[in-house]
């Protein structure tokens, strides 16, 4: 293949030349893995816990709102 310039000595031809070709002995990898970057599997966080607020926490958040309301701010 690399010759085909020039012609054939006397008893080659095509086949007789293939058959004496060697298949090269790299071992090919396979391309799935060339999907870059790689997707990270987390599985879903389920169905809300809900907690109810203490009456600290209620009474905290009556007193933001209060505060809120008449725009006070840091």
């Amino acid at each position: 293949m690399r010759e085909y310039k020039s012609r054939p000595d006397a008893g080659e031809d095509l086949w007789s030349l293939l058959s004496d070709a060697l298949i090269d002995e790299y071992v090919r990898a396979s391309k799935a893995s060339r999907d870059y970057p790689r997707k990270k599997y987390e599985p879903p966080p389920g169905a809300p816990e809900i907690v109810l607020a203490t009456r600290e926490q209620k009474a905290l958040a009556k007193k933001i709102k209060r505060e809120l309301a008449l725009g006070l701010t840091a």
